[in-house]
């Protein structure tokens, strides 16, 4: 797996693999700026606008 790959590497490597966290952050700031209805969708409409 990804987690476990990421785990192995040494500590002066950096990770290219986002932690599940990181991940969270980045979708709710789309999100944010993107679902302008605030529905928690992003609807063709809004797509269109970004």
């Amino acid at each position: 797996s990804l987690a476990a790959e990421a785990e192995q590497k040494d500590e002066g490597e950096e990770s290219s693999v986002m932690s599940d966290f990181e991940l969270m952050e980045m979708v709710d700031d789309i999100m944010q700026q993107e679902d302008g209805n605030d529905d928690g969708y992003i609807d063709y409409v809004e797509f269109l606008r970004s």
